[in-house]
């Protein structure tokens, strides 16, 4: 999607990443099916992330519907989707999805 300049999607794809894996770590770790959710900052919470990644979740958690219904957020006034932005929200998905790896790696289950 970044290549493509479909930078939105991008965005949103990059929440849709983090989510799963924290469902999946909430599985793992907990032993039970997360809720339906996608308050990604409330699992990582409950899941007892580091703060700082926890607030690096701000961001993906607002763009799962900003990026899908722009019209709607805020009257459309949220966050400009570009360049910059998809890269910002792919580095964040990389850091939280690669520390969820790790932890799954390290309790045992590498997938």
């Amino acid at each position: 999607m970044l290549e493509a300049d479909i930078y939105d999607a991008c965005a949103l794809y990059c929440q849709q990443a983090v989510e799963k894996m924290l469902k999946a770590y909430y599985m793992v770790k907990l032993q039970q099916e997360p809720r339906k959710t996608h308050k990604i900052v409330e699992l990582a919470e409950e899941l007892g992330l580091p703060k700082a990644l926890v607030d690096d979740l701000h961001d993906l958690e607002t763009d799962y519907i900003q990026a899908r219904y722009p019209d709607v957020f805020f009257g459309g006034g949220g966050t400009a989707y570009d360049d910059s932005v998809a890269q910002d929200r792919i580095e964040t998905a990389e850091r939280i999805t690669g520390w969820l790896k790790h932890r799954l790696t390290e309790e045992g289950h590498d997938g």
